[in-house]
């Protein structure tokens, strides 16, 4: 098809060419209006000649197959983006996280949250593994942050030492 269309512009412009040539060669006067008028109905024939090759079924057939083509890259897409999200949602959560427990004073901490899509397009934070030195003061205070603001409750929030 690409062939095609390269062929069609190649040949209009040739035409085009062929036609301004003779243009400026032939004098001012009726034969340049004659002239004119060939080289016009000479272009016209140029654009208008794939439409005498052109087969109707193949172009169906050709957007039938470019319609699932588009599906399948339009899915592939979303697919990519979801899996995007999902890991700037795990990964700005866990940097979340860890800002809170290097202000509680948490030593060594780590975070890794997981995340579950819901009722809507978006994942949340669902679950979150905790690491680091801590008191059991400072698990209870950043538990208690990780509820507050991402929504996990304590019995999603593992430690691990």
């Amino acid at each position: 098809m690409i062939e095609l269309i390269k062929n069609w512009v190649i040949s209009l412009a040739s035409a085009a060419l062929i036609s301004g040539i003779a243009r400026s060669l032939v004098p001012p006067g009726k034969m340049r209006r004659v002239v004119s008028l060939v080289c016009g109905f000479l272009t016209i024939a140029v654009m208008l000649g794939p439409l005498r090759e052109f087969d109707l079924s193949r172009y169906s057939e050709f957007l039938v197959e470019f319609n699932s083509q588009t599906q399948a890259y339009g899915l592939s897409l979303e697919n990519e983006n979801a899996r995007l999200v999902k890991a700037i949602i795990e990964e700005r959560s866990a940097a979340y996280i860890l800002d809170k427990a290097i202000y509680l004073g948490i030593v060594n901490s780590e975070a890794t949250v997981e995340t579950k899509f819901g009722e809507g397009d978006y994942p949340y934070p669902w679950s979150v593994t905790l690491g680091g030195e801590a008191t059991a003061e400072q698990k209870e205070m950043l538990g208690r942050y990780i509820e507050a603001e991402l929504g996990i409750p304590a019995e999603r929030q593992y430690w691990s030492e």
